[in-house]
């Protein structure tokens, strides 16, 4: 596919210097998209009436349409006088092929006409590519959650910072060195969630990348290859497209806050006071936080 889009782009840089193919010292006028020449005037008039079926189209007009270009037949590699038309969906097979291949030897196989099964696939692939373009807004909703989430965790990390040193000064040295246990342990929970949330924030703009060249590489494939080539491609183009279509996790903040009930019992229970965690537990930090 790519040797034929390369072909088309020189053609169309030496568009007034295309010879023809019959008489080198004549410029080319038109190109027969049957047997792929170029052609002067008078080779044409010639070509027009010993091969009346063959479609001749000016060059001015076939830079300006380059599928008409790049569609070429696909002749069978072994009956060179049949154009591969029909496709053999059983799985021990999976390729294109002519009638007669078909007949010879797929009689008891699942065939179908080349072109619907191209379709029918393309239908697919473009409809993959939708759910793709709306990718973009799904990231940028996600990110800004994220980024909320983390805004959050900041919060009840400074209130239950707070908590800590409002209630580390009631107790003695011995509880401060408690309270600076506690507070390490805040920052690390909270860490650890703020990295799950850092490090999907990198994975949403890798996959951003990925994304984009899957699209450009599909749309590309949709317009220029042929039902030959398109065909050898559709399950690997169907297989980028679902991985690339991932489910966005929905990180929840465990929210956290401070046992006081623990400080209360300092003097009986010093050394025993814990961070509890639970997405369920409230404090004055808000509804949503969950508990340390």
């Amino acid at each position: 596919m790519l040797m034929h889009m390369a072909e088309y782009i020189c053609f169309k840089k030496k568009l007034g210097d295309v010879l023809c193919n019959q008489c080198p010292d004549n410029k080319a006028t038109v190109r027969c998209l049957e047997c792929e020449r170029y052609l002067c005037e008078t080779c044409d008039r010639w070509h027009g009436i010993f091969l009346e079926k063959h479609k001749p189209v000016p060059l001015t007009e076939l830079v300006h349409t380059p599928r008409s270009f790049l569609k070429k037949p696909s002749m069978c590699p072994v009956h060179g006088d049949k154009n591969i038309d029909v496709y053999c969906k059983d799985e021990t097979c999976e390729k294109a092929m002519c009638t007669t291949c078909a007949l010879l030897s797929h009689k008891e196989h699942n065939i179908c006409d080349l072109r619907e099964f191209c379709d029918a696939n393309k239908k697919k692939i473009s409809s993959s590519l939708e759910v793709l373009k709306k990718a973009p807004e799904l990231r940028t909703e996600y990110k800004s959650k994220l980024a909320e989430q983390n805004a959050k965790l900041d919060k009840i990390q400074e209130q239950v910072m707070k908590d800590i040193d409002e209630h580390s000064r009631k107790l003695v040295e011995n509880v401060e060195s408690t309270s600076m246990n506690l507070k390490k342990k805040i920052v690390k929970y909270v860490a650890k969630q703020k990295a799950k949330r850092d490090e999907q924030l990198a994975l949403v703009d890798k996959s951003a990348e990925l994304k984009a060249e899957h699209v450009l590489y599909c749309q590309q494939v949709l317009s220029f290859a042929r039902d030959v080539e398109f065909v050898e491609m559709v399950k690997s183009l169907e297989k980028k497209g679902k991985s690339l279509m991932e489910d966005l996790p929905d990180l929840q903040v465990e929210n956290v806050f401070l046992n006081t009930e623990t400080y209360k019992r300092a003097e009986l229970s010093i050394g025993q006071i814990s961070i509890q965690a639970g997405k369920n537990h409230a404090r004055d930090v808000g509804a949503e936080q969950s508990a340390i």
